[in-house]
């Protein structure tokens, strides 16, 4: 019994020290602290952030007359980085804050009108500590700003070209940093308002820029404000960030349905879409209520116009800088996922490049970026106006286009041509005059030497061993298409039926993925199609490939 007795003391004795040990510790655990209060102002919101050494619980009200927000912080150890902070942006007045003894920061944002506010705590992101962040949103303002991007839309006259201007980055997201503390959103906000004065000195084109400040715009926002202006083409403007000093070049990056087209592409991308996550901004998907298919028709055309666009951009930035990367990059940049605007990202040099960092902060390569991006805009504009509508000014400034082969007679140049049941197709006569095809119907052609309406399974090769000079086959990409005739022209000497086989452009294939894919140089393509440019590929289209391949998983997409 005695035994027990003095067992039953030392354990409650241990569990005492236990106790008081415990309470210490966590007597003990450090209070939060406020590091510093800071505010962005935008032409439609102010947002204000609070630096704090970890999350804190919160307390929030809003009160009239005045028109003010109050914060209640609780916890914190008695530093106050600021009592007062003077704002005055048409929005917010001021921001007061102080501190009693008991570690309590009441927080009153004074408006300057009606507003509403949305509340909300960051956690640790890309160096950056937690964030108690406040968005005061005046609603008139921005209806106000949203009506006057619709005006300008419907007031857009015919042929008439529209850019929308998207320096990245800004506010809370500074983007690629420099050792020097030279931060992207400067960087570029300063090359956009170049661009844009330079655009909108060129006749028939219009420019505007997604922010001229120093705020934070979230990514789906600024597709939306592209397309309430009507934009024709989204020019989005960024540096680029490497591990080496010594790496340099302009790149520029279309949109990619299966990801990245390489390491630095996916490096790229994973920086530029953080934007959002800094910003605290979830990201939006596709538009919900869009057909699927009708979705995907018409964002894989978008793709290969602005892989066009993409391919005349690094040909005049090939002038004034070396290129990182010659072709089309590709990766899933949020900010490119516009369903009906072309649009291109432009990585216009390497911040982490002192030599070149300098140049990227120099008005004269500035300068020089914006007149040589303009010039690609004016030659897209004249190839991709709306509505393929140009108008006068703009044509003046067309993009150069190679001729079509003209010692090919009566040989149609219309890309989309298919070989279909009942079309009529030409097969080679030579004592037949040579007729401008266009000008009969297949009806009228069925009686004629030389044509005949195409058969069940019959294509474009199908009908050579028809044809009575057997050396003779269908032109460089040519085709046959319904109630369209077609005739039939000498092969080209460099080109034989048997070394290629037909490759049908799947989903979110582009000319440039494709060479790409085969292994094979963009010209080289462009000459075993019969292409004088690129061009943009539908799905489902066929066209010519190697024979020869070593890849494996071509076989499954290809047919002949």
């Amino acid at each position: 019994m005695f035994r027990f007795i003095t067992v039953l003391r030392w354990t409650c004795l241990w569990l005492t020290i236990l106790f008081f040990c415990t309470s210490t510790v966590v007597d003990a655990a450090p209070k939060n602290r406020l590091t510093d209060i800071r505010y962005w102002s935008a032409p439609t919101f102010t947002r204000i952030v609070f630096d704090v050494a970890h999350d804190t619980p919160y307390e929030s009200s809003k009160l009239e007359r005045p028109e003010r927000i109050t914060l209640t912080l609780k916890g914190f150890d008695g530093y106050l980085p600021k009592s007062m902070l003077e704002v005055r942006d048409g929005i917010v007045k001021n921001v007061r804050a102080l501190q009693d003894r008991e570690g309590t920061v009441r927080v009153v944002i004074e408006l300057e009108k009606p507003a509403n506010h949305n509340i909300f705590l960051l956690g640790p992101i890309d160096g950056k500590s937690p964030r108690l962040v406040v968005d005061v949103t005046r609603d008139d303002l921005e209806q106000a700003a949203r009506q006057q991007r619709e005006e300008t839309r419907r007031q857009k006259k015919k042929g008439e070209f529209i850019v929308v201007v998207d320096p990245g980055h800004g506010g809370e997201d500074p983007g690629a940093v420099s050792k020097n503390g030279t931060q992207e959103k400067d960087l570029v906000l300063a090359i956009g308002k170049k661009l844009v004065a330079q655009l909108e000195q060129q006749p028939g084109i219009k420019a505007y820029l997604t922010r001229r400040g120093d705020y934070f715009i979230p990514l789906q926002k600024r597709i939306d404000i592209a397309k309430e202006y009507g934009a024709d083409a989204f020019v989005s403007i960024h540096v680029n960030a490497g591990f080496s000093q010594k790496v340099s070049g302009s790149s520029v990056y279309c949109l990619s349905f299966k990801g990245a087209s390489n390491n630095a592409a996916r490096l790229a991308e994973s920086r530029e879409n953080s934007s959002d996550k800094i910003g605290g901004v979830p990201l939006v998907q596709k538009e919900p209520g869009v057909n699927a298919i009708l979705f995907d028709m018409v964002q894989t055309h978008t793709l290969n116009t602005s892989m066009r666009f993409a391919e005349l951009l690094l040909g005049e930035l090939s002038k004034i800088n070396t290129l990182h990367s010659h072709a089309p990059q590709q990766a899933n940049f949020a900010v490119l996922r516009s369903l009906d605007i072309p649009s291109v990202l432009i990585e216009t040099d390497f911040i982490t490049n002192p030599v070149r960092e300098r140049a990227l902060a120099s008005h004269q390569f500035q300068q020089e970026l914006a007149k040589n991006i303009t010039s690609a805009v004016r030659q897209f504009a004249g190839v991709a106006g709306p509505g393929n509508e140009q108008s006068e000014h703009v044509a003046r400034n067309q993009v150069e286009q190679k001729p079509v082969q003209q010692d090919i007679p009566a040989v149609q140049t219309v890309r989309e041509q298919r070989t279909s049941l009942g079309s009529a197709a030409r097969t080679p006569d030579p004592s037949v005059k040579k007729t401008p095809l266009q000008k009969k119907n297949p009806q009228e052609l069925h009686a004629v030497p030389g044509y005949r309406i195409v058969k069940k399974s019959e294509t474009q090769y199908a009908l050579v061993p028809v044809a009575e000079d057997k050396t003779k086959t269908f032109a460089p990409r040519q085709s046959v298409s319904p109630s369209l005739p077609t005739a039939v022209a000498k092969k080209p000497a460099t080109t034989a039926v048997q070394q290629v086989r037909v490759h049908t452009v799947q989903k979110g294939e582009t000319f440039f993925s494709i060479a790409r894919r085969y292994d094979l140089p963009a010209a080289e393509l462009k000459k075993i199609n019969g292409w004088t440019e690129i061009p943009q590929l539908k799905i489902g289209e066929k066209i010519k490939v190697p024979a020869l391949i070593t890849h494996a998983d071509a076989d499954s997409d290809t047919s002949s």
